[in-house]
């Protein structure tokens, strides 16, 4: 399950999601749009998520951290060998 969530969280963060573009809220330079950070800093989302209670244990975020860490890097080597390069 955890490869899963890791999956969606990289394709997340690598697409844009069409709903940004609604209503003229096109992100203009990274996460800033509308003239407001659509951002929180990491300790505001860490409070909000273990108040929810779906805040992943320090042992989940590493293994987290480290799965996306490895997809980003297999995306970035998928990028510099071209499109008709055979996948792994």
């Amino acid at each position: 399950m955890s490869h899963i969530r890791s999956l969606a969280l990289a394709a997340i963060l690598l697409f844009p999601l069409p709903a940004l573009a609604q209503e003229g809220a096109v992100p203009q330079g990274g996460t800033i749009w509308g003239g407001k950070e659509h951002v929180l800093p990491p300790d505001q989302l860490h409070a909000q998520e273990k108040a929810a209670g779906v805040a992943l244990s320090p042992a989940e975020q590493r293994s987290q951290d480290e799965e996306v860490e490895q997809l980003e890097r297999q995306v970035l080597q998928g990028a510099h060998e071209g499109p008709g390069a055979p996948s792994p």
